[in-house]
């Protein structure tokens, strides 16, 4: 036998999509800032070829 039930939204508010979207930002900076202009040349040139194809500047 198969019961249907009826299943409540999840609701998310303002300040904690606010959180999420810091939180990312955040996250971003930090690996943009530390992996695109790392001056260890072993990181630099592991991502040196996908941040051109990004037309990130690393230079």
């Amino acid at each position: 036998m198969t019961t249907i039930t009826k299943q409540k939204p999840i609701v998310v508010g303002v300040t904690s999509r606010l959180f999420s979207l810091a939180a990312i930002a955040v996250l971003g900076a930090i690996l943009v800032g530390g992996v695109g202009f790392s001056n260890i040349p072993a990181i630099h040139d592991a991502t040196h070829d996908v941040r051109h194809t990004l037309s990130f500047p690393c230079h």
